[in-house]
């Protein structure tokens, strides 16, 4: 009892998290990701390029956007899913047009296993490079909002 005589008591620091404000970041994070992909989708009726910057340079922009609002962490989350949406509705508008134009080649529901390899990679890239675009953005937050972003 007297060894600790004089010696002030180390309080750990209080972290407040304020919850809705994350909640409202992620949630704008998420919808400038979305919001990108949708304004440049037109990109792809460029001949030659456009699928290639659909697949590779549309998706890191906006995740590279998108990071700005959040931490690493919640920015990943964020990549994954909007890059999953993404394709989802980028296959199906193609699927869509193809079917219209009378140029899709199997009948629908009915897949082989190289438009599986296709649909695989397309997700794949997707959220491949929105991640890279996550990780490397700036944030624009402060640090002492979240403590993911921390080092030791």
């Amino acid at each position: 009892m007297t060894a600790n005589r004089g010696r002030k008591r180390r309080e750990a620091p209080e972290n407040k998290i304020d919850v809705k404000k994350m909640e409202e970041r992620f949630d704008h994070a998420f919808l400038v990701t979305l919001g990108i992909f949708a304004l440049f989708f037109l990109l792809v009726f460029i001949p030659v390029v456009g699928p290639i910057l659909i697949l590779i340079l549309i998706p890191y922009v906006a995740g590279y956007h998108g990071g700005k609002f959040v931490n690493r962490k919640d920015g990943i989350l964020v990549a994954v899913l909007a890059g999953f949406i993404w394709t989802l509705l980028e296959i199906w508008i193609f699927y869509s047009l193809l079917s219209s134009l009378d140029l899709a080649v199997n009948p629908p529901g009915i897949y082989t296993g190289l438009d599986w390899t296709v649909i695989i990679l397309i997700f794949l890239t997707n959220i491949m490079f929105c991640i890279m675009g996550v990780l490397y953005s700036p944030r624009k937050f402060s640090e002492h909002d979240s403590n993911d972003d921390k080092e030791p």
